[in-house]
């Protein structure tokens, strides 16, 4: 399955780095192997840039925080492993 990005002005061929959240949170739902190893090599190389969030806006956490939505297994993961510090 190719990676597709709707309703977004950038192309999954530019840099990870560059995606906006939407694209990350796009590629890692129903993402292959390769997609995946390009965010996460965008991570090694910048742990504490935008693409290392867990891939939600503020708003849409904060609707799992209050219980009024639950979020999906896979973002539960996301967040987990957001809040473990980094090994070096």
């Amino acid at each position: 399955m190719t990676l597709a990005f709707r309703n977004l002005t950038i192309t999954p061929e530019a840099p990870v780095s560059e995606w906006p959240t939407e694209a990350v949170q796009t590629a890692l739902e129903p993402g292959d192997l390769a997609d995946w190893h390009r965010i996460v090599t965008a991570i090694r190389a910048d742990p504490w840039g935008k693409t290392a969030r867990i891939g939600t806006s503020a708003s849409r956490l904060s609707t799992y925080t209050s219980g009024k939505v639950t979020p999906s297994a896979t973002l539960m993961l996301r967040i987990r492993h957001a809040g473990r510090p980094a090994s070096g």
